[in-house]
């Protein structure tokens, strides 16, 4: 399940330029709130009013038009107006080529730590001809920061994936790289039928250039976004899909930036009183680095007593669907199975700690467990395809390298 979420994000690439933006590989999502909507603009936005008349001319045809980029690098090589002005311009300049009028919201900041706020970030929007088509068009949005020196104007900028139709935006200012400098992260969203699906990606402002951070942070249904103490952390996880099942729980990951990679570092659920998730919650840590917490995590799985089951739904062997509270004896099974795999991967954290090798130490932990192939059925009988689900030789593998 968790390398499936995973194929939402892809893999993002960015390649920076002065005037023209490239593919910006990856998937994405749709927001939350709009730009227009949002609860609020990150730390450094200006207020900005429309400059002058341009919102009452029409906006330049698509087919004539250059891409918002190029013609906004056109634009600031001869713009001379003072800093203070250049939110206004910026916003009313984008806004005016926009044929849907999407509010723009910029925001000014001391991305360099110079001691002044003389670089713009925003995202800008534009509808594209496909090519190939005569009328087909596809919703493009741009990320783009704006420097001031010398007395004049730099643009670097790229585009945010196609797949996300132009559902993008500037989600927070805030330093994560450790460089002592404020950092940028955006965010772009891909929704499908049930689920929005959104990734964040940082960059940095660096010696006149726009450096991405490699990697993503990627969670369906955001709920939460917060970015503090050099960390990113994100809220939700629930896939809206029936298929998907009652299992799941929303939870919430934390981002760092470790060697210049954008990387997860913990991930944290929602309570709940079943040994099944106990042990979901000991294998995350695991994984992530946490063999403390996952310690008491199995612990707690094998010692809980007593859970009920009536707010979730088993899948029989026959592929029935059998809601919670049905089938007592065979509710009891599973958690005993459970409890057994709580044992096995408790055991197996134990001897890989002391130098086991881990092929090693799965065979002797299977065997002190008392776990063998004939528990599968019940240990991946919780409905759902957004569960984990094991076999005889993953058993003993790590819950973020399942294939689901």
């Amino acid at each position: 399940m968790w390398k499936r979420m995973a194929i939402f994000i892809g893999a993002i690439a960015v390649v920076w330029s002065v005037a023209l933006t490239d593919r910006w590989d990856g998937r994405t999502e749709e927001p939350v709130e709009s730009e227009a909507t949002g609860p609020e603009a990150p730390a450094g936005t200006e207020a900005t009013g429309t400059a002058g008349n341009d919102r009452d001319e029409a906006a330049p045809s698509v087919a004539d038009a250059l891409p918002l980029p190029e013609a906004l690098a056109s634009e600031i090589e001869t713009y001379r107006e003072p800093p203070d002005r250049f939110a206004a311009w910026l916003k009313t300049f984008a806004e005016a080529r926009d044929p849907q009028r999407e509010t723009v919201t910029v925001a000014r900041e001391d991305f360099d730590g110079d001691g002044a706020a003389n670089e713009w970030a925003a995202v800008l929007f534009e509808d594209v001809r496909v090519p190939a088509s005569e009328e087909a068009l596809r919703r493009a949005a741009y990320g783009v920061v704006v420097a001031y020196a010398d007395g004049g104007y730099a643009l670097r900028s790229f585009e945010f994936p196609e797949e996300a139709y132009g559902r993008a935006k500037l989600e927070t200012i805030a330093e994560l790289t450790g460089d002592g400098r404020p950092d940028l992260v955006w965010a772009s969203f891909q929704v499908g039928a049930h689920t929005s699906h959104a990734s964040f990606t940082v960059s940095s402002w660096s010696d006149g250039e726009l450096r991405a951070v490699e990697g993503a942070a990627a969670i369906p249904n955001v709920s939460g976004v917060a970015a503090d103490d050099g960390k990113l952390t994100l809220t939700g996880g629930l896939i809206a899909s029936a298929g998907a099942g009652t299992w799941q729980r929303e939870y919430t990951d934390t981002y760092a930036v470790r060697e210049g990679a954008l990387v997860l570092v913990d991930r944290t659920f929602a309570e709940s009183p079943t040994p099944y998730h106990r042990v979901v919650d000991g294998l995350w840590a695991e994984a992530l680095g946490h063999p403390e917490r996952a310690k008491a995590m199995f612990a707690e799985a094998i010692a809980l007593e007593g859970a009920s089951y009536e707010a979730y739904a088993f899948e029989a062997e026959d592929g029935a669907i059998v809601e919670g509270g049905a089938l007592p004896d065979r509710e009891a099974a599973f958690e005993a199975a459970t409890k057994a795999f709580a044992r096995l991967r408790q055991e197996l954290l134990a001897r890989v700690e002391a130098g086991e090798s881990r092929i090693d130490a799965c065979a002797a932990a299977q065997e002190a467990a008392g776990f063998d192939a004939a528990l599968l059925p019940l240990l991946n009988s919780p409905f759902g395809y957004a569960n984990p689900r094991w076999s005889a030789d993953t058993l003993c593998e790590r819950i973020d390298e399942l294939e689901s």
